[in-house]
């Protein structure tokens, strides 16, 4: 209630202020310059440029009360000497801070984080900080990995923004993380407030009782308010609506006399069945199970007074886990013995070696210290008390009685031991299956995938893996979320980013539904292909196995034959891109620096060009979709454009090595990595290398056009046609296709050879089919002459397509199901049925598909 007469203000010092001492400064006439001798004005901005102090590091958002720790039952007392614990009804003041981990101070409550449950009491025997959280696991289990969790859960160091690839790289390979991930994922990941959580010691104590016996000891806080947690929707409204929500809510209820309260529990262990236990109780990734160690109860915990000055009570309310009293100590948890010296020290940074002092943190007994000195020294700093030890004069003096236990340790030999193998998967798994129902696990894969989809592929590959490696179900649900999101993903990116024109990007066209074509380095190709590459698509060529009747069809499938077309059109594609000068280029293939310097053809100048027309004997040719080319000379009769979108080339010849340095293609060669990794691994390098460059391609910015040519795929040099290479060669297919789709404009040209065709199953060939854009068939002609037409008897070459590209329609009436692909660009028909042929921008397009051709085809069929 405000006094009836207000107090005169003062200056710093106690000195009040003169009238319009806090409105106007004094200045050299009503129109001159302030003077200095204004103290009230000096005194006030001095202050004020120094009114904030370093927030905490982590824990930064929080919110405090003050109250009252009871005993309820005579548990304790079994197993410590602590007296706050010694009979039943005894009382404790508390302080209690609750709080977020990763956020600032101006951080939203309702956000996806650990909360934090750190408890003072102010006990007769000194003051013991229980600084604990929502959760009774934490993510690792060695402080040397802390510094490290804390930065990915802060802010990249370049644009300062939160990154959710910077925390899944780190979960991903730490799955120690993987339990604290999961709980933090589920729905007790954003609870409803402070009141309606539980909080926990999380690591294990050590207790001392009056005997001397040691029992190991975890602190439960149950909420009696019932745990309740915010649906992501809502949460992210308050969000936006009201950060402060869990603040606000915690204050509203004790200052309406709602006083929320928590039940403590314990659980105990021997040292007898710690020694006995497979899992290691001092790890704080790991639970103890209620089963074997049940919960026994001790007291309650109310809060019933609010701060009365947030800086002065909660700012400065300062915690550390190095804080205990007799009859309780650390346990060999590495993650609490880290604790002991960090949270004190992060202290004496914000607040200085005297933080102690402040009221809020003094405790309750009498201090005698040898402590002296320092800034912000507030007490009488001991008085004439003796400021060393030993001394003769009456000073502080050590206790007689023993007052702690003497720790055994199981090593004689200081080293630093890993735990890399320990089991991190079983706890996870019971967990998923015993904890969560069906619709939590939904919610769950669902939470995890909506910020996993944020991150790199190779991450996220990794993640589901733990993810497997806990519970085969949490794995696919989580992997099937993932696909959802990024198909989706993919095409808001397709419909929402046009990215840099065509006209701007060099060897580029335009195309339907503005997308963009690339030359795939053979103009008779790209007038098949509707124009040429989509840009964004991953397209496959594959070199067949012999068939049966290829005598008859006058091909020669054989793998040499056909091996040798696939490379000469890889030849030419990465070609391509080289000699267009403003294109960059990656091969991945065996031997890729050799293939560059080696095999690149010649590019043949507008004198040297010779030009034959491309004629095709309809009647004699029983394939309607089998196109023919003659290396060397080509057709060309594009109209001349400022930017040549196709060129042409000598296979006979080498390009000139001074070209091909000019351009710098990327040289990937797989085979370096065989002899220290598994098949998997290797395709992930390989798809980590290429997604380096879709990166890079990103920031330049420059609408450079990203050519990505493959050989080998699926060869037994990089792995046995077993199952693990067909996981690997799916995963990296899937892969590389989402990521070539939200690239700023690459295209990648894979060779799909014909021993993988022959090693791996059908099924498996044909799925991968489904997750390439586009896919054609190799196969030569050879024969004897006569099964050729004059004119294609200097062609040797013969290509089907066999799925075209997306921005493509395909479609033929089949009654055996086998595909034949139609170029058209809709599913209309005129009244015979036939596919109304529609040119693509190639003169050539009616050439290839005339509607009698489909009418021969569609009635040899039947």
């Amino acid at each position: 209630m405000a006094p009836a007469v207000p107090p005169v203000a003062t200056a710093s010092n106690g000195a009040p202020l003169p009238p319009t001492g806090l409105t106007a400064s004094a200045t050299a006439g009503p129109r001159g310059p302030i003077v200095l001798q204004d103290f009230a004005l000096i005194d006030h901005l001095a202050h004020f440029d120094r009114e904030r102090i370093p927030e905490r590091v982590v824990h930064a958002k929080g919110a405090g009360a003050f109250g009252y720790f009871a005993v309820t039952h005579d548990t304790a007392t079994k197993y410590t000497i602590a007296k706050l614990f010694s009979s039943v009804g005894k009382r404790t003041p508390v302080a209690v801070r609750f709080s977020t981990v990763g956020g600032e101070q101006g951080s939203a409550d309702t956000v996806r984080d650990p909360r934090g449950f750190a408890i003072k009491f102010y006990t007769e025997e000194g003051n013991w900080d229980l600084v604990g959280n929502n959760t009774p696991i934490f993510f690792i289990r060695d402080p040397i990995l802390f510094p490290s969790f804390i930065h990915t859960q802060k802010r990249l160091p370049n644009t300062h923004f939160k990154d959710d690839n910077m925390m899944w790289d780190f979960f991903s390979l730490r799955p120690e993380t993987l339990h604290q991930q999961t709980f933090l994922f589920s729905d007790r990941g954003i609870p409803d407030g402070h009141r309606h959580m539980n909080g926990y010691g999380s690591h294990t104590f050590t207790n001392v009782n009056a005997q001397g016996e040691v029992t190991y000891v975890k602190y439960h806080f149950k909420t009696d308010q019932g745990i309740r947690n915010l649906p992501v929707d809502e949460a992210a409204a308050l969000a936006s609506s009201d950060p402060d929500y869990a603040i606000r809510d915690l204050y509203n209820a004790i200052e309406h006399q709602d006083l929320p309260t928590w039940t403590l529990y314990i659980q105990t262990m021997t040292p007898e069945q710690a020694a006995a236990e497979s899992v290691n109780p001092f790890d704080v990734t790991k639970i103890w199970p209620h089963s074997s160690y049940p919960l026994q109860e001790v007291g309650r915990l109310v809060l019933n007074r609010n701060p009365k000055n947030y800086f002065a009570e909660v700012e400065q309310l300062a915690f550390s886990p190095s804080h205990m009293v007799p009859g309780i100590e650390p346990s060999p948890d590495k993650m609490l013995q880290g604790r002991l010296f960090s949270y004190p020290d992060t202290q004496r940074h914000r607040l200085g070696p005297n933080y102690q002092q402040i009221p809020v943190n003094k405790p309750l007994n009498e201090l005698r210290t040898y402590q002296r000195d320092g800034f912000m020294t507030v007490d009488d700093n001991m008085a004439d008390a003796p400021n060393y030890f030993p001394n003769s004069v009456g000073g502080p003096t050590e206790a007689v009685a023993k007052r702690y236990h003497a720790y055994q340790g199981e090593h004689s030999v200081v080293d630093k031991f890993s735990t890399a193998d320990d089991d991190n998967f079983s706890q996870v798994g019971d967990f998923y299956r015993k904890t969560l129902d069906a619709e939590a696990r939904e919610r769950l894969a669902d939470n995890i995938a909506g910020s996993l989809v944020n991150a790199s592929k190779p991450v996220q590959a990794r993640a589901v893996a733990n993810f497997f490696k806990a519970d085969s179900d949490y794995g696919q649900r989580v992997q099937g979320k993932l696909e959802e999101l990024e198909k989706a993903k993919a095409m808001s990116f397709r419909r929402k980013t046009p990215g840099i024109p065509s006209s701007l990007r060099s060897g580029t066209k335009p195309f339907l539904n503005g997308q963009t074509l690339v030359s795939s380095g053979l103009s008779e190709l790209d007038t098949a292909l509707g124009g040429g590459l989509l840009l964004r698509t991953l397209n496959v060529v594959e070199t067949p196995v012999p068939v049966s009747d290829g005598a008859s069809s006058g091909l020669d499938l054989s793998s040499g034959a056909s091996e040798s077309l696939a490379i000469d059109l890889l030849r030419y594609f990465v070609a391509e891109g080289v000699v267009d000068g403003k294109q960059r280029v990656a091969l991945v293939v065996p031997g890729a620096t050799a293939f560059i310097n080696e095999q690149l053809p010649l590019e043949l100048s507008l004198a040297q060009r010779q030009v034959k027309q491309q004629i095709a004997d309809k009647e004699k040719d029983d394939s309607p979709l089998t196109i023919a080319w003659q290396y060397g000379k080509y057709d060309q009769k594009q109209q001349k454009q400022k930017q040549r979108f196709c060129h042409s080339y000598d296979l006979s010849k080498a390009m000139h090595r001074e070209m091909v340095a000019a351009n710098e293609p990327i040289a990937i060669d797989p085979l370096s990595w065989i002899t220290e990794t598994d098949v998997g691994d290797t395709y992930a390098r390989i798809y980590l290398a290429i997604e380096e460059l879709v990166q890079q391609q990103k920031l330049g910015g420059d609408g450079q056009v990203l050519r990505v040519g493959m050989l080998g795929l699926g060869s037994p040099l990089l792995g046995p046609a077993d199952a693990a290479h067909m996981m690997a060669l799916f995963g990296f297919f899937r892969q590389l296709r989402a990521l070539l789709s939200q690239s700023a404009g690459a295209v990648c040209l894979g060779l799909l050879g014909s021993d993988a065709l022959s090693a791996f199953p059908a099924a498996f060939i044909n799925e991968l089919r489904h997750v390439s854009d586009s896919v054609l068939t190799l196969g030569s002609f050879a024969g004897t002459r006569d099964l050729l037409p004059a004119e294609l008897q200097e062609f040797h070459g013969s290509l089907t397509l066999r799925k075209l590209p997306q921005a493509i329609t395909s479609l033929v009436d089949e009654d055996d199901g086998a595909a034949i692909d139609l170029m058209v660009r809709s599913a209309e028909r005129d009244r015979d049925g036939c596919p109304k042929i529609v040119n693509l921008g190639s003169s050539k397009t009616d050439a290839f598909y005339e509607r009698k051709k489909y009418q021969e085809v569609r009635n040899k069929k039947r």
